[in-house]
């Protein structure tokens, strides 16, 4: 599990440290730098994981620096959860090109680090043999997702097994479509919790559609190559519902609300749920009652799973109903554009506060400002 963070010279954040939770909320006005802490932790796993070139080019990664500066650090420290007392920490270090790049590990009493273009170019799991691969297993398996309801009712076709949501919510008829062949011991409690958020839905099934796939086939004509449109079929998978009065809608007709609980709760349900959930906007398209409901589910599937993490942003206060007042990261903006960060809890009457005050209510009343009050 991810216990710190810390972010330097790193979009809006000079120097930001956050304490985590197995649950975090992050709160706060739009570009006080919440998403920037998804993405950060989402490049810090993802280096343990794979290549950093295989997500991400270092022309995105660049333009991520606070001020004029390129260099930018990230730092992980963690435990894991099978046994608190065993350690974890890892450092990436970009500066002005991929060759100054310095990415370090420390792990049960042995250090490490990888510089210079290999950082960008080689597995994190080359670095370290065997032990890579351990390391991974305790910090590795990250998932970030910012989704939308266009994404999530296409049609999808996965060559991967077992299918993904990709960030922007593509793939879910896959997913569906898998658990429902593969792992039919588990369509039922999706649906289950489907229900307990979106009471009208009465069943999720996936059908057979087919496309044309358009592509382009380069010809050598006489030395000279020319580019000719092709078409061709494939066989996709179509999520469908059954609700209340209707049956067999196709995905893209539902609300945006309905896709996005349906994709959640298929992603930490499935066999290869992440380790660590990265949730852009987690109350987007919900009703009120619905977004309580949601975090319910999430609370009862982290009981069933030790292992998992999840970090979410939000803007609404009945979400933040739901949590404890120190799963919930408040950020602003000070008067040089950079981030600052305090718990709810740090609240100097939130003690008093919340005997009376819901959590919602209690930050909605307050807001943020007090957190750039330093001798607060």
């Amino acid at each position: 599990m991810i216990d710190h963070v810390t972010l330097s010279n790193f979009k809006s954040h000079e120097t930001t440290t956050l304490d985590l939770s197995r649950l975090t909320v992050l709160v706060g006005p739009n570009g006080s730098g919440k998403t920037s802490v998804l993405q950060a932790l989402h490049l810090m796993l993802k280096a343990v994981d794979t290549e950093l070139n295989t997500f991400l080019s270092w022309n995105e990664v660049k333009e991520w620096a606070y001020g004029s500066e390129v260099e930018f650090a990230l730092d992980l420290r963690g435990t894991q959860l099978a046994n608190a007392s065993e350690e974890w920490h890892l450092v990436l270090n970009l500066m002005d090109s991929p060759s100054e790049a310095i990415l370090k590990w420390k792990w049960r009493n042995s250090t490490d680090s990888l510089t210079g273009s290999g950082v960008w170019e080689n597995a994190w799991s080359n670095l370290m043999g065997m032990r890579g691969s351990e390391f991974s297993e305790v910090v590795g398996g990250v998932q970030y997702l910012k989704m939308n309801a266009k994404r999530l009712g296409q049609p999808s076709l996965s060559k991967q097994v077992p299918p993904q949501i990709e960030e922007d919510g593509f793939g879910l008829a896959s997913v569906i479509g898998y658990m429902l062949t593969y792992e039919n011991e588990r369509i039922d409690q999706v649906l289950s919790s489907i229900q307990q958020v979106i009471a009208n839905v009465e069943k999720v099934r996936v059908r057979p559609k087919v496309l044309e796939v358009k592509e382009e086939r380069i010809l050598n004509i006489e030395g000279s190559y020319i580019s000719v449109p092709e078409g061709r079929t494939e066989r996709f998978d179509e999520l469908v519902f059954d609700v209340k009065g209707a049956q067999r809608l196709p995905a893209s007709v539902m609300s945006e609300g309905t896709l996005i609980a349906t994709a959640l709760i298929a992603v930490l349900e499935s066999s290869s749920c992440p380790k660590v959930l990265l949730l852009d906007d987690i109350e987007q398209g919900l009703h009120p009652k619905a977004q309580r409901e949601l975090v319910q589910q999430l609370n009862r599937i982290m009981e069933e799973r030790p292992e998992l993490q999840i970090v979410a942003t939000t803007h609404s206060p009945y979400i933040v109903d739901e949590l404890e007042p120190e799963e919930v990261v408040l950020l602003a903006l000070n008067a040089e554009g950079s981030s600052e960060v305090k718990r709810l809890s740090d609240h100097p009457r939130a003690g008093e506060a919340l005997e009376v005050l819901t959590t919602g209510e209690f930050w909605s009343a307050e807001g943020e400002e007090w957190v750039l009050n330093r001798g607060q």
